[in-house]
């Protein structure tokens, strides 16, 4: 069910908890009490509100890392951090790495997506001043 939603608001990458929760049981309300049942699960009562808060956003992660082992087009979620990776100046050894763990799009994908977009842009911004 998860997958199906996110590949469904794919190109819509949504990381804030409160508004991921919302978005996923408006778009399917079987998933009711999903995020609260990971919360749970996953963040000790101990733990300060501001770690709470935090682990919130690393649930919302791990949601998206799991919709994307189950299907790979779920989500661009492994290109974004691999675009966030290549303009933090990371390496492709260390891109690649985390790619055949699974966190990360390869640096070639990262690589053509940049030049897409290098392509895209002029006549992007053509069609923006013609309107």
């Amino acid at each position: 069910m998860l997958t199906k939603v996110l590949y469904m608001q794919r190109g819509n990458i949504e990381l804030d908890p409160i508004h991921f929760q919302q978005m996923i049981v408006e778009s399917d309300p079987r998933l009711q009490g999903f995020f609260d049942k990971l919360e749970k699960a996953l963040i000790p009562d101990k733990r300060s509100l501001y770690n709470k808060i935090e682990t919130k956003k690393t649930i919302v992660s791990l949601c998206y890392i799991m919709a994307g082992i189950r299907n790979k087009f779920a989500n661009d979620f492994k290109l974004e951090i691999g675009l966030y990776l290549s303009a933090s100046g990371a390496s492709h050894i260390a891109i690649d790495t985390l790619n055949s763990i699974g966190l990360s799009a390869c640096y070639t994908t990262i690589n053509n997506f940049k030049q897409k977009l290098a392509n895209e842009h002029p006549l992007k911004t053509r069609e923006f001043f013609s309107e």
